[in-house]
């Protein structure tokens, strides 16, 4: 029967372990379920509130947990102002970024919902449409953004 030395002993670092959790957290949203979102929206236009619903659940879960997750990191590990990394700038970029992308989204299913439209409303230029567009466009620009934070921090961390 072998034994166990203290050489075999492994010891981990409680500083590596909440940053692989912090890691795990964020590659799950931003590297697995960003996608869903967006394809939810792209290719699933056959059942728009099936579609809808997904998307929703997903980016609120997302944003949830980049908030969480971000705050931690913060709070742990504090912010390293004289010479941050590339991943801390983008981290706190994509923490401020993320709240923009959201309320527009927000946005265009209140106004949809509760305002039915009138002439003025109801050309092709209405805000509903450019609010919607907003929405794409930097929805896009910030799964990307996520997705490079998410790499950045296997590579820095």
């Amino acid at each position: 029967m072998d034994t166990i030395s203290a050489a075999d002993i492994v010891v981990v670092d409680p500083t590596q372990i909440f940053y692989w959790r912090h890691g795990w957290w964020l590659w799950v949203s931003w590297g697995i379920l960003s996608y869903f979102m967006v394809a939810s929206k792209r290719y699933m236009r056959f059942s728009w509130k099936v579609g809808h619903a997904i998307h929703v659940l997903f980016g609120y879960f997302i944003t949830l947990v980049t908030l969480v997750w971000a705050f931690k990191a913060l709070a742990y590990g504090g912010w390293n102002a004289s010479q941050p990394s590339f991943h801390e700038v983008m981290g706190i970029t994509l923490l401020s970024a993320i709240l923009i992308v959201a309320f527009p989204g927000i946005l265009v299913v209140m106004i949809g919902k509760f305002y039915k439209g009138t002439p003025a409303w109801s050309k092709t230029t209405e805000p509903q449409n450019k609010v919607a567009w907003f929405h794409k466009i930097a929805g896009y620009v910030i799964v990307l953004s996520g997705i490079a934070t998410t790499t950045s921090g296997l590579y820095t961390y």
